[in-house]
């Protein structure tokens, strides 16, 4: 982790991951006695060190993004819903008479493996929505 820095009530930080040569910088922010950082998406493309530094220029308004992005992170239901959207693409492209269709031979392969991403991305969204939400239920019962 690198070095935290404070700035008007809020501690942020980047990390800093390097994927196939391709180098992917992340930006994390919380209130000062919050227990969670939070990923900050400012940009399309990429979120500069400015994009977080004039976020959280305005106290009331990243104070609000910050509880909204905890509570979206935090929503099971929402999360559960998309786990079993993903099943059920899953099942219906993995069955025995899906495909075959065209001239295109990995057309089915590549559907296949996409969709298994997408289940697995799901699985993983689940997990993290209970942990956000464990977070959200510690903080409420102070």
């Amino acid at each position: 982790m690198s070095k935290i820095h404070v700035k008007n009530g809020f501690e942020y930080y980047c990390s800093r991951n390097c994927y196939c040569g391709i180098w992917q910088v992340y930006w994390y922010f919380r209130p000062i006695g919050e227990g969670e950082f939070i990923n900050v998406q400012c940009g399309e493309v990429k979120t500069c060190k400015k994009d977080v530094e004039s976020l959280i220029s305005s106290h009331t308004k990243a104070a609000e993004y910050y509880f909204q992005r905890l509570q979206k992170l935090s929503d099971i239901e929402a999360a559960k819903a998309a786990l079993e959207e993903a099943q059920q693409r899953y099942l219906k492209v993995t069955a025995p008479d899906f495909g075959g269709r065209g001239n295109n031979p990995n057309r089915d392969e590549r559907i296949q493996k996409n969709v298994k991403a997408h289940l697995a991305a799901m699985e993983n969204q689940l997990k993290t929505a209970e942990y956000y939400s464990h977070a959200v239920k510690n903080r409420n019962s102070k």
